[in-house]
């Protein structure tokens, strides 16, 4: 009778043990999921600008496009424009061989908004990329479908979201006789990033660099672009300085308040120094005292000749 007592004892902590394990499996998995919906708060309000998301799928649903789920890898393009003749072209890359939702050979939904030089939701669209292809969306501006009020933009830049990873590119020809085209690679999502490893915030400390830039009559008859963008959900004032190719400081140009998602574009950014090369650094100051409303730029310059004009 004894070494039964014990026996159902013994099972009795054994089941106390496992009800605590299971328990504690349960708290640990909540925890994780309280952790995880936290970072993507973050996540939407510090990278993706929430608000402008949350705007991008209202209209979308309005023009009766499907929206996906899923968790979502951002893409963004800086510059695309069919100004004076120009096209844009972009191209989609799915490089996913398997998934864990969707198993062997995933095809990718992707979601594309642009925004104009104020940073308005000007048209949107949604487009089907099989894993391997490469979808190429030509006059990528016209191809996108108006939201209403919307579908005026002649210049801006492309937010694209997908829920498999998803390479992108913008192919711009400025000039549609010699079709000579800049190509811009997307800048892809930071946010998880280790601190030291993010690039270009912004700041004084990590500044972001555009590496080369040039301006004529005689380097070549070579002059250059320059385009800055908000991506943050909070205002900003920038500030760009021209570099020689010795590392002097050339010029800093009058700062400019940028709004979230509005875009700095110039025609010619050394315009006022002929005949010299170098960087171009780029500085945002924050102007909004919340800290989930910061400033984040994204920045391209295309080189193109100032007989062409091509790039």
């Amino acid at each position: 009778m004894r070494t039964c007592k014990w026996i159902w004892v013994m099972w009795c902590i054994c089941g106390v043990q496992l009800l605590l394990f299971v328990s504690h499996a349960k708290d640990r998995q909540t925890g994780h999921k309280v952790i995880y919906d936290k970072v993507r708060t973050v996540r939407l309000s510090q990278s993706n600008q929430l608000r402008s998301l949350l705007e991008l799928w209202r209209h979308l649903d309005q023009v009766n496009e499907t929206i996906f789920e899923g968790d979502n890898y951002v893409n963004i393009i800086p510059y695309v424009t069919n100004e004076n003749g120009a096209r844009s072209n972009l191209g989609l890359n799915n490089f996913s061989q398997s998934s864990v939702f969707k198993g062997t050979s995933p095809e990718a939904n992707v979601v594309i908004g642009l925004f104009d030089q104020l940073g308005k939701l000007d048209r949107a669209g949604t487009f089907l990329v099989q894993s391997n292809e490469l979808k190429q969306i030509n006059q990528v501006i016209t191809s996108l479908t108006p939201i209403p009020g919307g579908g005026k933009a002649t210049s801006g830049w492309l937010l694209i979201f997908s829920d498999e990873p998803i390479t992108a590119w913008a192919s711009v020809t400025l000039d549609s006789v010699h079709n000579d085209p800049s190509i811009e690679l997307a800048i892809a999502d930071q946010f998880f990033k280790p601190a030291a490893f993010v690039e270009s915030q912004g700041t004084p400390s990590n500044p972001l660099v555009i590496q080369s830039s040039v301006r004529g009559p005689n380097l070549a008859a070579f002059k250059s672009r320059l385009t800055v963008v908000n991506i943050g959900s909070g205002n900003g004032r920038l500030t760009v300085k021209l570099f020689d190719q010795q590392g002097n400081l050339l010029q800093t140009l009058p700062a400019v308040d940028l709004n979230s998602n509005a875009m700095f574009i110039s025609d010619d950014i050394r315009a006022m120094n002929p005949d010299t090369f170098g960087h171009i650094k780029i500085e945002v100051e924050d102007l909004d005292t919340l800290d989930d409303a910061l400033p984040r730029i994204v920045a391209t310059s295309l080189v193109e000749s100032t007989t062409g004009p091509f790039a």
